[in-house]
């Protein structure tokens, strides 16, 4: 259906899913057929070669629609033709339309069973240490470069890979014989457009793409497996080491000075053209000098949100005497008269002053004819210019530009923006980057893994342009990672909940407040942002308090700066200097995951997507979750040869903690849960058609998946999953499903409630190590518990059988066992507040090995230790 894989990226809009890509440009082709909007088919075939889509393919897929429709309505099943429905739901409810999408992702879940992969997590600590802590959403790797010599090809680099991702800004550091290609972030906010809001031919746009991971970075990944290569035209050894020490002493020298052109003349003779070039240049683009960032010993800090770019991010200031008088010098000199800027001399990173319009109401008197005056208030609108950052050139009269001051994104025309004074490239930037900690969508209410509109107008209603306080949390890549401190008074008045927890100070925190309004959940942080945040919490312990704005922690601030010049000192080329090609290996990224099977026929292969499939890339954008995701698979074929498994139109399911299992269990026709050693906690499930009761053994081996759990398992999660499969027996079944509406409206909603509060549910990670046997009838007789909900279907018409549960045995408390962890807790805190930074210490309660006091002293003040010291009458010794 697509020719284009840049179209099927798109299409799929960030869900990552083959069945919806087919899908949303079946109901694209389908909208402007329905609107009269291919009125002739040269019409028709130009927006199949716009979008790279085969027309021919799309009506035979409309053919095989009609088909299945009407076999549906044999079955009293009615499915709608009107093309507008769907849109019209979008618009009534968005929220219920990601519902939707992860209920099809199940229903495929469901219909391609046991073609059931596991995506393995992968170590956020390895991600840090293969890019040097930069960003992995917008950084791919380039391996194989000459040693040393990087510098000189970096202008070879950026040409070819903007051919393959489409964007011009993008920064190269080099380290030995490794690239590190960063592409510019996204400034602009994903929810100035709303996906609901869309026609439904514009769903596939930028706007609308559900992934964190620029596409860039998806693209460049995409030409290596298509064995696009970039080849280098390198320098001979001896002229490139030559031309980098000219370099590495013209970088030495800082910023040109003019009358550096006059001197050493031999030296830079060569080079003397790209030196004007630059020096020119450099009266219009500058870097701005590092802003301050709060320190090690900073724990709160008053800041004045600025811009909310999305619910878990946006831009502050500081609210101090310095920020206040560096804001007004600014606004002195920007209201000057300024000289414009000409379209030429226009380039991406170059810093100018760009217009903002600003509305403020004006009231005029005027009498009216029964002589009584009234106030006509009018809005009145004029331009501010402030300080701006050019990141993106839409077309010959419009660039969009970054605020460094507000951290605001807008479209400016080219004649509208002036030249900046060299004074105001002195000043730092006056808003930093912040993030909420440790916090994410909820996934199980939004499964694409995006922020709803409500989420954003709440947060938008308490902190946009007010001064807050925030509880500094940790500082990595001129991020800054905290939680905002809000009064009791002003969530009052946006909640209706009359029962609200509140700090010792009488207050809540932002981040609390999402999650018990159910907009998001918790989630791990990124290693670098982890590192910071255990290296400031042990230092506040034992620093006194201050608010110094001095260096951050950062690493990524105090590493070596990379030689970065001007690309055309790189491009003087002799005959005599010419070496040999060298082509490079890569692009990479170490979010690229690998997959392995879960049923036994391809347990021991290895596992390969199809390049034609949306996850044929396979980039996991939450590396620090540490979740395995389930990857489900239409085709499955086997190459012989080469030990391998190759997978064809695939869907990701969504990072859910225990999904794998519980998709297994819901669709699977038997199982038979496992038990650790001791018989006290369920470690995993072996699902397939079952065993023969003489032999014991497997009736259909190769289908057999023995899945292990990665959270507990609880008997309320086993009769949520018997009721969603007594339903659909009883919709497939049932003598009075066929042609009653009302019953099988009845059905989905209780499949749908029920499905909801078994996604929904929290529970507890299961740290247990598990290792599949696929051996059946390993259980007890006597450990069985049978099904708690009756089936009403005859047993020869049970599709879904239902599950039993087993008995876990509990750990029975004597007073021996409660003295000693008594003593062991007053340990543990004593531990936790003398010892220094490293340590070897394990909480025998909960079984959980510590390397760092932090970490210790954050479990002392977790839930989970809490409600066992709770079990145990034991609170006095927390």
């Amino acid at each position: 259906m697509f020719i284009n894989k840049k179209s099927k990226f798109n299409f799929a809009a960030g869900t990552f899913c083959d069945c919806q890509a087919f899908l949303n440009v079946y109901k694209t082709w389908l909208y402007h057929e329905s609107n009269q909007q291919f009125r002739t088919a040269d019409a028709e075939r130009r927006w199949a070669h716009l979008h790279n889509v085969d027309i021919k393919r799309l009506r035979e897929v409309h053919l095989l629609i009609d088909e299945l429709r009407n076999r549906l309505r044999q079955l009293h099943i009615f499915v709608p033709r009107d093309v507008e429905s769907d849109q019209m739901q979008r618009r009534r409810n968005p929220i219920a339309q990601q519902q939707n999408l992860l209920n099809l992702k199940i229903i495929i879940a469901g219909a391609f069973y046991p073609n059931y992969y596991i995506r393995e997590p992968i170590e956020s600590e390895a991600v840090d240490r293969e890019l040097s802590s930069k960003d992995p959403l917008r950084t791919i790797t380039l391996r194989n470069v000459p040693l040393n010599e990087g510098i000189l090809y970096r202008s070879q680099i950026e040409q070819q890979l903007k051919s393959l991702v489409d964007i011009e800004d993008m920064k190269i550091t080099f380290e030995n014989t490794k690239a590190l290609v960063e592409f510019a972030p996204q400034h602009s906010t994903r929810q100035i457009v709303n996906p609901s809001e869309l026609p439904i031919d514009q769903i596939v746009t930028s706007a609308t793409s559900h992934t964190n991971i620029l596409p860039a970075v998806y693209f460049a990944i995409k030409a290596r497996i298509t064995n696009h290569k970039i080849i280098l035209q390198t320098f001979e050894r001896s002229a490139a080491l030559q031309r980098v020490e000219r370099l590495r002493l013209y970088m030495s020298r800082g910023e040109i000075q003019n009358d550096m052109l006059y001197n050493e003349r031999d030296v830079f003779e060569e080079h003397r053209d790209a030196l004007l070039r630059l020096a020119q240049r450099q009266t219009t683009i500058y870097s701005l000098p590092q802003q301050k960032l709060p320190d090690i010993k900073c724990q709160y800090l008053t800041i004045n949100v600025s811009t909310v770019v999305d619910v878990n991010h946006f831009w502050a200031q500081y609210v101090d005497r310095e920020t206040n008088a560096q804001m007004k010098q600014i606004n002195d000199l920007l209201s000057r008269p300024l000289i414009p800027l000409t379209s030429t001399s226009i380039e991406i990173g170059m810093m100018c002053a760009a217009p903002f319009i600003l509305v403020s109401p004006r009231t005029t008197t005027t009498t009216t004819p029964n002589n009584n005056n009234s106030n006509n208030s009018q809005l009145v609108k004029r331009y501010q210019y402030y300080r701006a950052r050019v990141t993106h050139r839409i077309d010959n009269v419009t660039v969009e530009v970054f605020f460094v001051d507000w951290g605001n994104t807008e479209q400016i025309a080219i004649d509208q923006l002036r030249t900046l004074e060299p004074s105001l490239l002195k000043i730092a930037p006056l808003a930093f980057e912040c993030q909420l900690w440790s916090i994410r969508p909820n996934i199980a209410r939004y499964p694409l893994n995006t922020w709803p509109i409500p989420a954003l107008n709440y947060v938008c209603s308490l902190i946009l342009e007010r001064h807050v306080e925030a509880e500094i949390k940790a500082v990595a890549r001129n991020i800054v990672k905290c939680d905002i401190l809000l009064d009791t008074q002003s969530t009052r008045t946006h909640s209706n909940q009359h029962h609200q927890r509140y700090n010792d100070m009488g207050r809540t925190t932002l981040r609390q407040n999402l999650i018990n309004k159910a907009f998001a959940e918790t989630a791990n942080e990124e290693h670098i942002f982890e590192h910071d945040y255990r290296i400031r919490r042990d230092a506040q312990r034992f620093i006194s308090h201050t608010t110094d704005l001095s260096s951050s922690t950062d690493p990524s601030n105090t590493s070596v700066q990379m030689i970065d010049i001007p690309k055309e000192l790189c491009e003087v080329y002799e005959r005599k200097e010419i070496g040999q090609p060298v082509t490079l290996t890569g692009p990479y990224s170490p979010l690229e995951a690998s997959h392995s099977s879960c049923y036994y026929a391809t347990k021991m292969r290895r596992v390969q997507i199809d390049g034609e499939s949306i996850n044929s890339v396979g980039l996991e954008e939450e590396q620090h979750c540490n979740y395995r995701r389930l990857l489900v698979a239409f085709g499955v074929h086997l190459l012989q040869t080469r030990q391998v498994v190759s997978l064809r139109h695939t869907t990701l399911m969504p990072s859910i903690r225990g999904l794998p299992a519980l998709i297994a269990m819901i669709f699977a026709p038997t199982i038979e849960l496992r038990l650790d050693e001791e018989g006290k906690m369920k470690t995993g499930v072996l699902c397939g058609l079952g065993y023969n009761p003489v032999t014991n053994t497997s009736l259909y081996p190769d289908h057999d998946m023995d899945i292990g759990f990665d959270v507990q398992i609880s008997t309320e999660d086993l009769v949520r999953i018997n009721e969603i499969r007594k339903q659909m027996n009883l919709a497939l079944y049932s003598p009075e499903s066929a042609g009653n509406r009302d019953l099988l409206r009845s059905v989905r909603r209780i499949i749908n409630s029920e499905l909801q509060k078994l996604l929904e549910a929290k529970r507890p990670p299961n740290r247990n190590n598990y290792f599949g046997t696929f051996q059946w009838n390993r259980l007890n007789p006597d450990d069985r518990v049978p099904k708690m909900a009756e089936d009403v279907s005859p047993d020869h018409l049970k599709l879904f059988p239902l599950h039993d549960d087993v008995i876990t045995r509990t750990v029975e408390i004597d007073d021996e066992y409660r003295l000693k962890m008594m003593y062991h807790l007053i340990w543990l805190r004593e531990k936790a507040t003398i010892t220094t930074f490293m340590c070897q210490i394990t909480c025998e309660l909960c079984d959980m090995d510590f390397n760092f006091t932090s970490d210790l002293f954050a479990h002392l003040s977790s839930s989970q230790h809490r409600e066992l010291v709770r079990q145990l009458h034991l609170t006095h010794c927390v």
